[in-house]
């Protein structure tokens, strides 16, 4: 109720009694975000507070929980690196949240086209590095934002972490992942090492679901491109037999590679 909130509010800013205090700001933040005060309002700069004032207290781990949950479902990440950032030793639970969130917000401006900005999230969630998952799909990320600045080196290495690191699911990401290395591996001249990964590309992308596939609208386009690059690489090496049934088989792929 709006005065048990009151009452909560009065007595965390009274010093007198630590124990007490720290139970009052506890309930207090509790009382403001069970209150359907999502978002960031009052409840999180309470938490933060809290978090501040008590960092050893029993309730850390609860409290933690509760910015987690406000911080991934407003998706203002944003504001959520922000409000981490405010909390002067944060503890594993929060540096994990930290990381996921640095993690979205290199993925959203990648996703907008904001190269430079996106690594730098990318490089500071790797360098926590507290969650395996969210740090595999880090050096996804960071090695499709790479490729698209030029660093091809860098980029492959990332994203073969990835691929090696998930080479037992399936998923979208994997396939694409495939792709870019060859590329990454075909910018750099490096015509055995890009043939290998086109391969992969295709290896993968026959064992792989297809509803997972259908989730990559131009990936016959994709296919045809990769049999195009395969046929470059087996002509650079001056396999021309080889070239010469990839370029056919971008040719049945899609039409549209005739032309080339």
């Amino acid at each position: 109720s709006t005065q048990a909130r009151m009452a909560f509010q009065q007595a965390s800013e009274m010093n007198f009694d630590k124990g007490i205090q720290e139970e009052a700001l506890y309930n207090y933040a509790l009382s403001l975000h069970e209150n359907g005060t999502m978002g960031f309002g009052e409840s999180v700069n309470v938490f933060e507070k809290f978090l501040n004032t008590f960092p050893e207290s029993k309730h850390k781990r609860d409290v933690a929980t509760h910015l987690n949950e406000v911080y991934f479902t407003t998706q203002n990440y944003t504001q959520a690196l922000a409000s981490i950032n405010k909390i002067k030793n944060p503890n594993n639970d929060i540096l994990i949240a930290k990381q996921k969130v640095l993690y979205n917000l290199g993925a959203q401006e990648f996703l907008e086209g904001k190269f430079n900005s996106a690594v730098i999230y990318l490089n500071q969630s790797a360098s926590i590095g507290l969650d395996a998952q969210t740090t595999i799909d880090t050096y996804y990320w960071r090695g499709e934002t790479e490729y698209r600045l030029g660093k091809f080196a860098t980029a492959a290495s990332d994203l073969k972490k990835f691929v090696r690191a998930s080479k037992s699911a399936s998923s979208r990401n994997i396939v694409i992942a495939n792709y870019s290395l060859g590329y990454t591996y075909f910018k750099q001249k490096k015509y055995a090492e890009s043939l290998k990964w086109f391969e992969s590309f295709f290896s993968v992308t026959n064992k792989t679901n297809k509803k997972i596939l259908e989730t990559i609208p131009e990936i016959n386009s994709i296919k045809a491109d990769a049999a195009n690059r395969m046929g470059d690489c087996l002509f650079a090496k001056r396999q021309y037999d080889g070239a010469y049934k990839a370029y056919q088989k971008a040719l049945e792929t899609d039409v549209s590679m005739g032309d080339y």
